[in-house]
Order: C-alpha cells, then sequence, then structure tokens
C-alpha cells in the first residue's frame, strides 16, 4: 500500500498535464530538491523509470536519477524549472500494483 500511496504523491506533485500513452504515463514535476529527492526515491523502488528527461537549451536530455548534490548545477541552479518522469502502468501491475488510467479522472 506504501508505494501505491508513493505513486498518488508523486502524481500530486505534477506541475503540468499528465500525459497518457501506451501504458506508459508522463509526469512532469518542479525541479526542486525535495521533489526531485522523493522521485528519485520512487525510481529506487522501481515505481518509476531510471531515468528522468528535461529540456537544457532546447534540447530535452535524459539523465539517470543521482544524488542532488552529484547533479551538474546547470540542473540545480534554477536553468531548469521541470523534469519529466515515466510511470509504465503494465510494469506496476505485473509487480501488484493495479493502477489504470482514467481519462476523466
Amino acid at each position: 500500500m506504501a508505494r501505491f500511496e508513493s505513486i498518488k504523491q508523486l502524481l500530486a506533485l505534477s506541475c503540468e498535464d499528465i500525459f497518457y500513452a501506451d501504458d506508459i504515463v508522463h509526469v512532469h514535476l518542479p525541479m526542486v530538491q525535495t521533489v526531485y529527492d522523493f522521485a528519485s526515491i520512487c525510481s529506487e523502488q522501481n515505481l518509476i523509470s531510471q531515468t528522468f528527461s528535461f529540456v537544457f537549451k532546447g534540447q530535452s536530455r535524459d539523465r539517470v536519477f543521482s544524488l542532488w548534490d552529484e547533479l551538474p548545477s546547470s540542473i540545480t541552479n534554477g536553468n531548469i524549472t521541470t523534469f519529466g518522469v515515466s510511470l509504465n502502468l503494465k510494469s506496476l501491475r505485473m509487480n501488484g500494483i493495479h493502477v489504470y488510467y482514467d481519462e476523466n479522472e
């Protein structure tokens, strides 16, 4: 149940629209340390992808989660305001977490 609550909390932190396609939910989160650290923990628990995406100088980039202090200052200094993560609903269901996307909610 704690893993399901973590997913709910992660979705509640979303700062933009949530996108869904092919059993993958894409969520944009604010690039602040508390949110990043929480997403990193979710990644370690295999609730979300092991990587996050962000736009830097007009280019989309992907990076593996690491400690906040290990990120380059160009990511943590406020130039990047959001980052994206993905939840694979099919994979979560295979691991006993039954999450379904409902466009009406």
